[in-house]
């Protein structure tokens, strides 16, 4: 797919290399990311935006405080309800002093309230899981026999000791990992680890092993800062406190990001080899004759140079060379900051041609870590590198904001998106090897809001209503006023606007008296002005005499203001009632609400003929009318505030009397935001519509949306394929497909958690603690919140074609195995039907059905063992069975130890009696795999009863010789001398290692011994290809290759050209 539709990214991946072992794929390849490119972000070993893909990683998402590092209290919801309210710390008795622990160990991190999320991608599986036995309630940690449970759901086998994974998937491949980077951060004298990277050491497939080497390191360090502004909200009460010193309005603080890496050097598998070359190594600096990289501190960074792929005699087959230069920028006092890694180039040595690279380079990237950033991190500006990182607003929800009277005081900046400086570095065109080229565009994310009218909204007005206000002037003392709040004053707010949506209540006092610079409850000096301010309002009160912005929910009708003033000077108070309206606009560029990040608008392809295919992308649906409504899911919303709280104890009146203390209130502000989504992903926008258009047509897409990810746990609801439209060039319709899909959460109860069962997909879950500690207790209140699971069924796909007046419509029904929480989920049958009513229902069998304890054990338990398809005409129709089949499998260690060398290999395949399909007495064997060697070859089957023996070379990875009508026994005297040539060819790899090979082949091919046989030969270049066939008529075929290693002929035995290939690229 040239896509990602649902995160409006095109799919770039150039592929290097792709390794097969038996049924197994591993492609290696390099991926570009066009989501944009971060004021921040550090090039990878490959280029800014681009990663080497190897398929076998586990990132550790770390929530909180890393599950290897920290236990929870309780995997149980039911337990939680009684840390909610207060906890005295005293002794009072066994279970309070118990509780005031447990808090006391959340606050000081020794209990973690969050598990982490493990995102693993290996070449048969991907998902996410999180911990199942971890010690929930203990400060031991268990380093051992741990397990993971998946999200969503899958039949794998996940293990965990001593931080080291094996995986084991549901055809028993096995993959072992360990850590292999990580990314931890020093900010306040402590270090916190913020993620960790698990990468594949070992993959086992049958009992052949592929081998992953990483023998260099790569560590490097960014410098930043953190910028913290306090502002409080909260009002002192009136009376005697023990007053603690203010937190300060602003403070900077150094702090530094340290990722360490280590970096694969080398693939080992049964055929050869891949070898990765970095520009520290021998010969492989850069073009300018360094080896270290100008982007990262110390002077030790490296870049991927070479990657080489040989076989086992050394014989090169593919060579790729890759080329860099820097992104950089005007800046006269360079420090690595200034610049970024840059891929330009990737240089096939054998094929002597190219990819080519060009980028967004209108505008040079500010340096690092300056403020020139966004709320989500993208570049929004050049000249900040200097002032503050502070934002303008500090959260995305307008309903969450708090007004504080010193926040427009505070320095700041403004951090919306610009769609300029968003594009800065981003892959503008590909020039392949071919003469082709790939040209991207790209826009911000951006989404429309309408009233139910659909009338688009350019913005919204924010108003306020004045209600009732005292104005005390120079010469008089103040006075009383009360108001209320009723209809009338609701009326006024809708004659102003009749769309008004009305929100809380305002109270301001403003004082410019000489108390309201002094400490609360200090009396002024004599000679000094003074005012104090009241204002009531239901359960609300405010009095001092500091000036204070407040906003109260909307919970009474009537309310009082009230000041008291000395002396010459000013002071008023004001309620009000806020409200808001929307204003609209005609004007397009008004119409958005603008993200951040990239999206692609346009795509195009330009042949070496100079032939273009345009893709343009619409995301949003068009209504009844054929209006388009752009509609786009903000999947991270910025947060830079957090509430900051301290309980301020109350000073004795007498022997008996002690005020209760307060709650003093900060709104905490970072130049880096607090919601751990938004900052560092880069799919701030996803697209539950799509719509791509070609002059051929367009296909309109519709996804699965979610609900907005809380900390990544339930992301994988989101972005599945619910339904294509395709409509021709004149828009219509010519076919639609809909995808229908269950969730099933039978296994949730397997996850490790006791969970509320009135939740439907809940699986676990994690926790937000609040807790305040006051005077001998703690306060506390709790957040709880799902984390969900399910197995993803897909259930049915109608497909419906139009043509002309006529529908055809092909529905496929897949039934699942979901009733037992202790077998896999796999297909049971699927249906397909069509137009006329006819139908074919294909039923499998695996090892639960089939009772092969050999195979569960080994989790190869979604192989279907039994197949059959029948065929029905239509409804009423009982069936014709036209094919069964069962492939048999050991069913013990014993078993596969005396038939398929130990290994868990098929024996036989039976065929059925289609007259009798359901007579297992009637089967006949059709099939059997009567030898294996150690490796899991084959080297003698039986079609019927009739055997063919097949002989393995170049160190058992190639057949080199089949011999029809012989067993394996009758041959095996002969073919020693075989086996040796192949070997000494597969080392050697010369031209005369490869004729003493022939000439030993047909030496067995003529033994008179083996004369009644028909024998074939044959050689290779092994991860090149076959170089000869000879049959049993002796006329051989030699295949010759280019210097790429491509296919450039086949000639007979006598030179005669048979076949010819020629590869021609445009300069």
């Amino acid at each position: 797919m040239p896509m990602d539709y649902f995160r409006g990214k095109a799919n770039i991946n150039i592929p290097i290399y792709t390794i097969i072992v038996d049924d197994v794929s591993i492609p290696i390849s390099l991926s570009y990311n066009t989501g944009g490119i971060k004021l921040n972000e550090v090039s990878s070993i490959v280029g800014l935006g681009w990663a080497l893909n190897i398929p076998g990683s586990i990132q550790q998402e770390i929530k909180g405080i890393s599950d290897f590092s920290a236990n929870t209290i309780s995997k149980d919801i039911n337990d939680y309800e009684k840390y909610r309210g207060i906890t005295l710390t005293a002794k009072t008795d066994l279970e309070n002093h118990k509780k005031a622990e447990d808090l006391e160990a959340i606050l000081e991190n020794a209990y973690d309230t969050k598990p982490d999320i493990f995102n693993f991608n290996l070449p048969t599986i991907s998902g996410a899981f999180i911990l199942q036995n971890n010690n929930a309630g203990s400060f031991i940690l268990k380093k051992d026999e741990l397990k993971g449970f998946t999200i969503p759901n899958e039949d794998v086998i996940i293990d965990i000791d001593k931080g080291r994974f094996h995986i084991k998937d549901s055809k028993g491949i096995e993959y072992w990992m360990g850590a292999k980077s990580s990314v931890s951060s020093y900010y306040n004298y402590k270090i916190s680890q913020n993620s960790t990277s698990h990468a594949i050491d070992k993959i086992k497939i049958n009992d052949k092993f592929i081998s992953f080497a990483y023998a260099k390191k790569n560590v490097y360090k960014e410098q930043n800062s953190v910028e913290v502004a306090n502002l409080k909200f909260s009002v002192d009460p009136a009376g005697s406190y023990y007053k603690q010193p203010p937190l300060l309005k602003y403070e900077k603080k150094p702090s530094s990001t340290t990722s360490a890496d280590n970096l694969i050097n080398k693939i080992e598998f049964d055929k050869g080899e891949i070898i990765f070359l970095y520009s520290d190594d021998e010969g492989m600096n850069f073009s300018d004759g360094t080896k270290y990289r100008k982007d990262l501190e110390g002077n030790q960074g490296v870049a991927l140079r070479k990657i080489l792929v040989k076989n086992k005699s050394g014989d090169i087959i593919k060579d790729v060379t890759l080329n860099y230069s820097y992104f950089d920028n005007t800046n006269t006092d360079k420090t690595y900051e200034d610049y970024r890694l840059k891929l330009v180039s990737i240089h096939d040595n054998l094929q002597n041609n190219d990819y080519k690279f060009t980028y967004d380079e209108e505008f040079s990237f500010p340096r690092r870590n300056s403020n020139n950033d966004d709320y989500w991190g993208y570049v929004n500006s050049l000249g900040g590198d200097k002032g503050t990182g502070i934002p303008l607003n500090y959260t995305s929800n307008t309903n969450a904001q708090i007004p504080v009277v010193d926040y427009g005081q505070l320095a700041r900046r403004d951090r919306e998106p610009d769609e300029k400086y968003v594009k800065i570095g981003s892959l503008k065109s590909i020039q392949y090897p071919t003469g082709a080229r790939k040209n991207f565009y790209y826009e911000l994310p951006s989404s429309s809001i309408t009233n139910n009218n659909g009338k688009k909204i350019a913005y919204y007005l924010n108003k306020r209503l004045e209600i009732a206000s005292i104005q005390s002037g120079l010469n008089d003392m103040g006075g009383r006023k009360d108001f209320v709040l009723d209809d009338s004053i609701y009326q006024k707010v809708y004659t102003i606007n009749k769309e008004a949506e009305i929100g809380n209540i305002s109270a301001v006092f403003n004082n410019m008296c000489d108390n309201a610079s002094f400490p609360n409850n200090q009396l002024p000096p004599e000679g000094s002005t003074r005012c104090i301010g009241a204002i009531s309002y239901g359960t609300n009160y405010y009095s001092g005499g500091k000036t204070q912005a407040l906003e109260w929910p909307r919970n009474s009708t009537s309310g009082s203001i009230k000041i008291t003033k000395n002396g010459n000077c000013v002071c008023n108070a004001t309620v009000s009632l806020n409200y808001r309206y929307p204003v609209y606009s005609e004007s397009p560029d008004n119409n958005k609400t603008n993200y951040s990040g990239l999206r692609i608008t346009k795509i195009e392809d330009i042949d070496q003929n100079n032939i273009s295919n345009v893709y343009t992308y619409l995301y949003g649906k068009y209504d009844g009318s054929n209006n388009f409504n752009p509609i786009t899911t903000l999947n991270q919303p910025y947060n830079f505030s957090t509430i900051t709280r301290r309980h301020i104890r109350g000073v004795p009146i007498d022997d008996y009397q002690t005020p209760e203390g307060f709650i003093e209130q900060y709104l905490t502000l970072q130049n880096s935001t607090q919601n751990s989504n938004a900052y560092g992903s880069s799919d701030v926008a996803t697209y539950p519509y799509v719509i791509e258009k070609s002059e051929k047509g367009s296909i309109l897409m519709e996804f699965s949306e979610g609900e907005l990810p809380q900390l990544g746990y339930n992301r994988w609801k989101a972005g599945r394929l619910k339904k294509e439209t395709y409509q021709n060039a004149a828009n219509e319709v010519i076919k639609t497909v809909d995808y229908v899909e269950k969730l099933s959460p039978i296994k949730n109860s397997l996850s490790g958690y006791t969970v509320n069962p009135n939740v439907p997909y809940m699986a676990a879950f994690y926790t937000n603690f609040d807790i305040l500690p006051i005077e001998l207790a703690y306060d506390t209140d709790i957040q709880i919140n799902a984390i969900e699971s399910a197995k993803i069924e897909n259930i049915k796909t109608i497909t419906k074609e139009f043509l002309g007046d006529k529908v055809i419509e092909t529905s496929v029904t897949n039934n699942y195995s979901d009733t037992n929480i202790n077998n896999p989920i796999n297909i049971q049958n699927t249906v397909t039907k069509i137009s006329d009513g006819s139908s074919s229902e294909t039923t499998y069998q695996y090892a639960h059905e089939k009772g092969n304890q050999y195979l569960i054990e080994k989790n190869m338990i979604g192989i279907p063992l039994q197949t059959s398809v029948t065929q029905k005409q239509n409804d009423n129709d009982p069936g014709k069975t036209i094919s069964k089949s069962e492939i048999l499998y050991p069913t013990s260690q014993a078993d596969a130890n005396t038939r398929t060398s130990g290994l868990a290999l098929p024996v036989s395949v039976l065929g059925f009696d289609l007259q009798n399909p359901e007579d297992a007495a009637k089967a006949q064997t059709e099939l059997t795999y009567d030898l294996y060697d150690n490796k899991g070859n084959i080297l003698q089957y039986s079609v019927k009863g009739k055997p063919v023996t097949v002989i393995w070379g170049y160190n058992q990875t190639q057949p080199i010789a089949k011999i029809e009508g012989a067993a394996y026994n009758q041959v095996s005297a002969y073919v020693s001398a075989i086996i040796a040539a192949s070997d000494a060819d597969n080392t050697q790899g010369t031209d005369q290692s490869e004729q003493a090979l022939i000439g030993t082949l047909d030496i067995l091919r003529n033994n008179t011994a083996l004369s009644t046989y028909q024998i074939t030969t044959y050689t290779y270049n092994p991860l090149i290809g076959v170089t000869s066939i000879t049959p049993p008529s002796g006329i051989r075929e030699i295949y010759k290759y280019d210097s790429a290693n491509r296919l450039e002929s086949v000639k007979d035995v006598n030179g005669n050209l048979l076949k010819e290939y020629q590869y021609r690229y445009k300069n």
